[in-house]
């Protein structure tokens, strides 16, 4: 037991390389700026004094705490001020500008846009802020990012190794996702019979576009990705975990959110878990990138050869 203990202390308490912690750093502020975008056009709408949620009913239960700051200041003014404020947050998070403060208020303004509309949080809210707050814990800054080049200008040595326990967590953020999913999925009679896929298409508010007849009239392939979901989401813990099977766990991940966006209308909830997917990238992932092998690699080097002709060419 103490040795199983100490392999999972050291696979947990893990050094790395710090541009996973900064594309985790970029993907989550982005993903809260597509979240803002979508929702601007019904900001008054939904969040606004006199719309649906809105607060001339006193309500029943407590919100005296920062949590619920938007149902006391749901004005025009107020709610277009704490909209601007809360974009400009990520993007000063995304660009990696005080990195450490913008992206910790970043989530702040994330819990405080979910707590003031709580009848519209699904799956991809839930998973927004549960990484979030390990992105928080995690030092996204040191590359790719204008606090790095500042500290470059300053004559800082290149960033080193840094502690990538937050991003583990995040990992098995994403694994019990997958693994919980699937295993309430196996005790439900549809997923059982094979009808769990066909039901879902048939809920209208889920659906994506115009009824998909030629889709629902298909038993045997509804069935066959309804058993297809339950492979994938039981499979994905062990292959992302697994190193020789990750690549074929994205694939299969990326597939099945594909199918998702395709025919439902699950707003964001496939780019979150996008997001999640690149926690599971390690040195060797990072260092195969930039070598000539990879096509980033080749690519590169095709567009240093191109410069390098135009530049004997005006010679």
């Amino acid at each position: 037991m103490r040795e199983l203990l100490a392999l999972l202390s050291r696979w947990f308490f893990v050094r790395g390389d710090p541009r996973t912690a900064a594309a985790l750093r970029i993907a989550y502020c982005g993903v809260y700026l597509c979240m803002l975008w979508d929702f601007y056009p019904v900001m008054g709408l939904l969040f606004g004094d006199g719309g649906l949620f809105g607060t001339l009913e006193p309500f029943p239960y407590d919100i005296s705490e920062w949590q619920f700051f938007l149902f006391h200041h749901d004005s025009r003014p107020e709610l277009a001020a704490w909209f601007w404020g809360s974009v400009a947050l990520a993007l000063a998070g995304a660009l990696g500008l005080c990195t450490r403060l913008s992206v910790l208020l970043t989530y702040l303004s994330v819990i405080v846009f979910q707590e003031r509309g709580p009848f519209m949080i699904f799956g991809a809210d839930l998973v927004m802020r549960c990484v979030g707050l390990w992105i928080v814990l995690v030092d996204g800054g040191r590359v790719w990012s204008i606090d790095a080049a500042l500290r470059r200008r300053r004559g800082a040595p290149p960033p080193g190794e840094i502690e990538l326990w937050p991003v583990r967590a995040i990992q098995i953020q994403v694994v019990l996702v997958y693994l919980i999913t699937g295993l309430l999925k196996l005790r439900a009679p549809p997923w059982q019979e094979g009808s769990a896929v066909y039901y879902a298409l048939q809920v209208g508010n889920m659906l994506k576009g115009q009824s998909h007849a030629w889709l629902l009239s298909q038993r045997g392939l509804l069935a066959a990705l309804d058993y297809g979901v339950l492979v994938i989401e039981l499979a994905l813990p062990l292959c992302l975990l697994y190193r020789p099977l990750r690549r074929w766990g994205v694939l299969m991940g990326v597939a099945m959110h594909t199918g998702i966006d395709l025919l439902m209308s699950i707003r964001f909830f496939s780019l979150t878990m996008y997001m999640g997917y690149l926690a599971f990238l390690d040195d060797d992932d990072w260092r195969r990138l930039r070598s000539d092998e990879s096509w980033i690699g080749r690519l590169r080097a095709r567009l240093r050869g191109q410069r390098a002709g135009v530049d004997s060419s005006r010679t």
